[in-house]
């Protein structure tokens, strides 16, 4: 006789019971660490730094145009490098491809811009590497549509009462609330 032939119906329930408790036991703990790692990595992606790479538009008494570097993150972020990837012979308002940039340290919430020509509207394409406080380097290219408010309207109230001081102060004051809203 063998060994299974012994068992009784009981013993055989019992080393089942113990093989399922086995299984569920290494699907639970499996489960968990897919969880942790989860919960790990979300908690990566939202403490690391966002630079975000953006045109910004003013419309007070003229037109102006910026391009902005921020850092949209919750920690800072080292700059490694800064190129643009589109020819930047029309780019005379870029002073050496921003360079300066490189090497500096963007903390959470701060931006850097730079004035553009209100009447350029080119694509541009700028690849960004930068380093989180975790040592972990962030690249990404951003396509950079300089044209995206050309076709928007924007006004200018005035009375006829008004000086010129009154005025500039009334666009003035309606730029920073446009701003801020």
């Amino acid at each position: 006789m063998n060994n299974l032939e012994m068992m009784s119906t009981k013993e055989i329930i019992e080393v089942g019971f113990a093989l399922v408790g086995l299984i569920v036991s290494f699907v639970a703990i499996w489960q968990s660490r897919k969880s942790i790692k989860l919960t790990e990595q979300s908690i990566r992606d939202a403490n690391r730094p966002y630079i975000g790479i953006n045109i910004e538009s003013i419309d007070t008494v003229y037109f102006e145009k910026f391009i902005v570097f921020k850092n949209y993150g919750n920690s800072s972020a080292k700059l490694k490098s800064l190129e643009f990837i589109s020819d930047t012979s029309k780019l005379d308002f870029i002073k050496n491809n921003m360079q300066s940039l490189v090497g500096g340290t963007i903390i959470p919430g701060q931006k850097f811009t730079s004035s553009i020509d209100s009447e350029f509207k080119d694509l541009i394409h700028i690849e960004i590497c930068y380093e989180g406080p975790d040592k972990v380097v962030y690249s990404e290219v951003f396509d950079i549509k300089t044209d995206m408010s050309s076709d928007l309207l924007w006004e200018q109230h005035t009375l006829s009462s008004d000086d010129k001081v009154a005025t500039a102060i009334k666009l003035g004051a309606q730029s920073i609330s446009k701003t801020l809203k």
